[in-house]
């Protein structure tokens, strides 16, 4: 008796709105580009402008667990976090000297954002997204695999878009799809000789479905 109720109250208050909780699951491709330099202290790499520079992409998933409230009746504004799992490892070379690498082993990324939707229909809303990235890495290390000390910056800031659609007009499920991109301060990598300034840019595009309690 009990569960028929909280069904209907689920499907009729929550489904049509994207209001309240909503936890998300997606199948991403995840874009990590590093970027800095030139290395300070070292004749074989310095000058001639920025001289490291790589990128790598990763298909991987991630966890989104939000709460939506009602700004008007077309308008939804979402603040929540997402957890993207995983290490990917962006190896860089240097301008100057081809042979010297630098890889870099980007782990997990937090995202905690706030997202204004705009509802184009009962089932259909668009939404926009800025917030805070937080990175973790793993030991940084050269070609031959000795340990560099320092990562690029831990901590950026976000901005994305997306777009989520009702399964159908009586339930509570949604697909969506999104583009987030992040940038993280500057951050410093040595070997005890020379020194480079470095960031990371990280973009996700996912793919998935959700559910609005």
């Amino acid at each position: 008796m009990l569960l028929p109720i909280i069904a209907a109250w689920s499907t009729t208050t929550h489904a049509s709105s994207f209001e309240g909780l909503t936890v998300e699951s997606s199948i991403i491709n995840r874009s990590d580009q590093t970027t800095g330099g030139p290395w300070v202290k070292d004749p074989n790499v310095m000058g001639n402008g920025p001289q490291t520079l790589g990128k790598n992409s990763k298909i991987s998933a991630a966890l989104d667990l939000g709460y939506g409230i009602s700004l008007s009746t077309n308008v939804v504004l979402t603040s929540g976090l997402a957890y993207t799992p995983g290490t990917n490892t962006v190896t860089s070379s240097y301008a100057k000297d081809p042979t010297g690498l630098l890889n870099v082993p980007v782990k997990s990324r937090i995202d905690f954002y706030v997202a204004p939707g705009l509802k184009l229909s009962p089932a259909q809303m668009v939404y926009l997204k800025a917030g805070y990235s937080s990175f973790k890495y793993g030991t940084s290390t050269d070609e031959t695999g000795a340990p560099q000390n320092g990562q690029p910056g831990r901590n950026g800031f976000l901005l994305g878009v997306g777009y989520k659609q009702l399964l159908n007009a009586n339930s509570p499920g949604f697909f969506h799809v999104s583009y987030t991109a992040a940038q993280s301060s500057n951050g410093r990598i040595d070997d005890g000789t020379k020194y480079l300034d470095t960031k990371l840019k990280s973009g996700i595009f996912g793919i998935g479905l959700g559910y609005s309690f």
